[in-house]
């Protein structure tokens, strides 16, 4: 997942990065894009056969949904890849700003109780908040088009909600 939220790649590159099988690497690339963690982006001929491409839906790694449809043995390394390419991006911001230039750089983390009422009320929070901003990144393309000009600014967001211990006493 971490490398194809890189570039572009394919299960047979996939093998020689990971250093797994070719079946091991196809299986795990049809797995993530049935759960639509990854999506197919170009075909290329290789001696008589077909190899398919895949990068990482940007729009988010995984939903709750997405992470139930993982396989057992997959989640764990699949989330771990997203938590560092997460954590990796922040890092290069803040190396690359070390001037204090952060406008617009928002921040919040809070551990709440939540009991299972809650925690579905806050996944379902957190799925409107994701819809809102997909839509606010699909309004801003439309006016980046000419002859308005390319102004986006690429931006990382970061939701999470996860146990961590036994709820902190009030």
């Amino acid at each position: 997942m971490d490398q194809l939220s890189r570039t572009e790649s394919s299960p047979n590159r996939l093998k020689d990065v990971v250093g797994t099988t070719l079946s091991h690497a196809s299986y795990h690339v049809k797995v993530l894009k049935e759960c639509g963690c990854i999506e197919e982006t170009r075909t290329a001929p290789r001696r008589g056969a077909v190899e398919h491409f895949f990068r990482a839906v940007p729009r988010t790694f995984l939903g709750n949904q997405k992470i139930q449809d993982l396989p057992p043995s997959l989640r764990s390394s699949v989330l771990g890849a997203s938590y560092m390419d997460f954590s990796d991006k922040l890092i290069e911001f803040l190396h690359a700003n070390d001037e204090g230039e952060f406008e617009g750089v928002t921040l919040e983390a809070m551990t709440v109780a939540l009991d299972e009422m809650g925690l579905s009320e806050a996944t379902k929070l957190i799925q409107g908040v994701l819809r809102q901003i997909r839509d606010l990144d699909s309004q801003s393309r439309k006016r980046s088009r000419p002859p308005q000009g390319d102004n986006l600014v690429s931006n990382m967001l970061g939701l999470s909600l996860f146990p961590i211990s036994p709820p902190e006493a009030e």
